[in-house]
């Protein structure tokens, strides 16, 4: 086809020593570097074109100039470090910067020598929002505390950005289909493009397992090999079971056998046409019959539901379940205690096709063997990892004994804790998450710091529950008149109401309630005026320091629904709501949480609205991409879903509509969502208190490294919002 004409902007910078760099703007894979401006820029021409001819043409776009573009520069003011001899006096840092506008709702700003790019929705903040991204990438790099570093940042003595022309063959997409098939490509695989291959991972051992990974090992590897159910509580060790299966494989004679993982959200992203992703399971499973390989297929309830909609009642398991039953490859699938009435009552057959396991939790002794063994395994790797240390003190003589980074008295004091106040996860989920947490920031095992003691293990248990320090340490004092006068400011007039809460709390002090169950069951009565809602949000600023965790549910909204079906479906909608009530009030204490917790949130409060609304609410959820270790800010999503059915849904008479699509690419989420809203009557276009917090949540969180529109249209609401993920549920520095 003949070419077409492209634009390019080519950024040079001239350094001390006579020598350029040549890059083009939107093309970060291309530079070139040497002593010729314009032999670079040819150089740089060719290789974009280059690259432009072999991009597919739905990523073209991204590649696309601005009209215009503006250059400006930025300076940023440092300090040396304290007690540092070799860098005294502050420095001023000088930074080039491009900017250019996103249609009308965005500036953006480009800084060549970092490599980074800020977004404001306003130009007068965009100097101030680059100036603070170039601070934190900065920081990131570590480069605040090192002259070399800023020195190669300020080595640029010139800066331009040119627009050039050129010509590049773009091929259509039917020319790439048809050159795709006179060269006889190969087909992608679908089990690389949908799954993981855990014969590539290496993960850390599993302890007190071994009978648990010898039954599945005979169940999969037997005479007649057949598809496996783990069942056990959720944080039992369902995925470590099968995960130390695969680490152990030889052990079972299984070497050779190739071990996958996928989901159902991942079958079915980007299958949105008829008959798409039933077309993609067989071809998975086809592969994987091939090979003979075990693939692990997560949860499934959630394999029951992915693929169902209006109009189509078969989900991944329905469709699955006949290939299941052959033993060419075999399937292991998870699920709860809870999940399998719920499974049985659905789909009584599915059940047959699998052999069931049971994942017990651990005793009390193995449960503490397990935090022993995970602790000293932390010390031993760290040493492995520290070998520059490890030779400089076999060099100075010094002693190559392991401390223990937590002490004897701390694993007991933490087993304690999440035995009676986190009972609702099974053992040793949640205790193994809160102890790697304590030993992140021990990066070795030869640490000058002391291990920590059981006093330390309380403060950072109270300060991730947000439960008061007198409840969880036996040696804080509870002051049962000073309870009391600060029940009595609150909650005026109900003295018999207080008096009761604070004996209460002495019986929980006294640990005198029953372990594995909640702190307490309470029931207010009363006529309404008469402060029931008020004690409870008492309650829940003495425990948890806010009333904002605290979540409120009008369960009128559900009788008539709960009234006339069925036990089985009304046990999974309590489940649901305890799940959500859990998470809000205890699980989301932490700044950064897993993506797929948020996630979950969001599915299980639809659920919950789909009750309240019935056949007359159209909801669509998508989530294409992986979770993986990605972490986000606690409910700073939620917030936006709310805000369609409130504004939404609850204000239409007929047929509302909501659509949610979430789009997770590496450590980048993007959001869109939109819901109709009425057409006539009075409306006003201002925004919520939930819209509002989230704007001044990500401003304080992600200044200048965010993107949140907000459209509202006649009959149409529209949020867009683009944020970064982190890999460690640790905040930056």
């Amino acid at each position: 086809m003949p070419p077409f004409e492209i634009e390019l902007a080519i950024i040079l910078r001239a350094l001390n020593d006579d020598a350029h760099i040549a890059e083009a703007l939107f093309f970060p894979e291309v530079s070139r570097y040497g002593d010729d401006p314009e032999r670079l820029k040819r150089a740089i021409i060719r290789n974009c074109v280059r690259r432009l001819e072999e991009e597919s043409p739905n990523r073209l776009f991204r590649r696309t100039l601005p009209p215009s573009l503006e250059t400006f520069e930025l300076n940023l003011h440092l300090e040396p470090p304290p007690k540092r001899l070799t860098w005294r006096n502050p420095i001023d840092l000088r930074l080039d910067v491009i900017r250019w506008s996103h249609d009308e709702h965005a500036q953006i700003a480009f800084i060549p020598a970092l490599g980074i790019e800020i977004i404001s929705t306003k130009l007068n903040d965009l100097t101030t929002m680059s100036e603070n991204g170039a601070r934190a990438e900065l920081m990131r790099r570590r480069a605040t505390n090192n002259l070399l570093e800023l020195m190669i940042l300020e080595r640029s003595r010139g800066f331009s950005v040119t627009r050039v022309r050129s010509m590049a063959t773009i091929r259509t997409p039917k020319q790439i289909a048809a050159s795709a098939g006179q060269h006889g490509e190969k087909k992608q695989s679908v089990l690389d493009q949908t799954a993981h291959d855990l014969t590539k991972q290496n993960f850390s051992p599993a302890y007190e397992v071994n009978d648990a990974v010898a039954r599945l090992a005979e169940a999969l590897s037997g005479k007649t090999g057949r598809s496996v159910l783990l069942i056990g509580k959720a944080g039992v060790g369902k995925t470590a079971v099968f995960n130390e299966l695969v680490r152990r494989r030889a052990e079972f004679g299984l070497g050779s056998t190739p071990f996958w993982s996928t989901s159902g959200s991942r079958l079915v992203a980007g299958m949105s046409g008829y008959g798409m992703w039933q077309e993609r399971c067989d071809a998975l499973w086809r592969e994987a019959e091939k090979t003979n390989a075990v693939v692990h297929f997560g949860n499934l309830v959630e394999l029951m539901d992915t693929g169902k909609h209006e109009h189509n009642a078969q989900g991944l398991a329905s469709f699955f379940r006949q290939r299941f039953m052959r033993s060419q490859a075999l399937a292991v699938v998870e699920c709860t205690l809870e999940q399998l009435p719920l499974i049985e009552h659905e789909d009584p057959a599915l059940l047959r096709v699998f052999v069931q396991l049971t994942i017990d939790e651990p005793s009390v002794e193995a449960g503490r063997r397990i935090l022993k063994q995970v602790t000293g395994n932390h010390a031993r790797a760290s040493v492995i990892n520290d070998r520059k240390e490890w030779r400089r003190r076999v060099r100075a003589g010094v002693s190559q004994s392991i401390i223990s980074p937590v002490t004897e008295e701390g694993l007991d004091t933490l087993d304690r804790l999440h035995r009676r106040y986190a009972g609702y996860s099974a053992y040793p989920g949640r205790p193994l998450r809160f102890l790697r947490g304590l030993l992140h920031d021990r990066a070795t095992a030869y640490t000058q710091e002391p291990p920590l003691e059981a006093k330390q293990v309380t403060e950072s248990f109270a300060k991730e529950t947000g439960l008061p320090l007198f409840l969880l340490d036996d040696s804080a004092s509870y002051d049962s008149q000073e309870t009391l006068l600060w029940f009595r400011e609150r909650v005026i007039g109900q003295e018999k109401a207080v008096g009761l809460i604070v004996d209460l709390l002495a019986t929980v002090k006294a640990g005198l309630t029953r372990p594995r169950h909640p702190i307490a069951s309470l029931l207010f009565a009363g006529p309404t005026g008469v402060g029931k809602t008020e004690m409870a949000k008492s309650l829940a600023r003495f425990f948890f320091g806010d009333e904002g965790r605290m979540a409120r549910f009008d369960m009128s909204e559900y009788a008539d629904w709960l009234a006339v079906t069925s036990e089985l479906i009304a046990l999974e909608l309590v489940e649901n709501l305890s799940s959500t009530v859990r998470y809000m009030t205890t699980e989301c204490s932490a700044e950064l949480v897993p993506l797929e917790k948020e996630l979950e949130l969001i599915r299980g409060y639809i659920e919950l609205e789909r009750v309240r609304y019935g056949n007359r609410l159209d909801v669509v959820l998508q989530v294409e991409g992986e979770c993986g270790e990605k972490y986000i800010d606690a409910l700073l999503l939620i917030p936006l879903v709310e805000n369609c059915f409130k504004h939404g849904a609850s204000q239409l008479l007929e047929r509302p509509w909501i659509k949610v699509c979430i789009f997770i690419e590496e450590l980048l989420v993007s959001v869109e969502i939109s819901n109709n809203r009425p057409a006539s009557g009075p409306k006003s276009d201002k925004k919520g208190i939930g819209l509002v917090n989230v704007q001044k949540r990500l401003s304080l969180l992600h200044p200048g490294n965010h993107v949140l529109e907000i459209r509202p249209g006649r009959d149409r609401f529209l949020v867009r919002m683009q944020l970064p993920l982190r890999a460690s549920p640790y905040p930056l520095p």
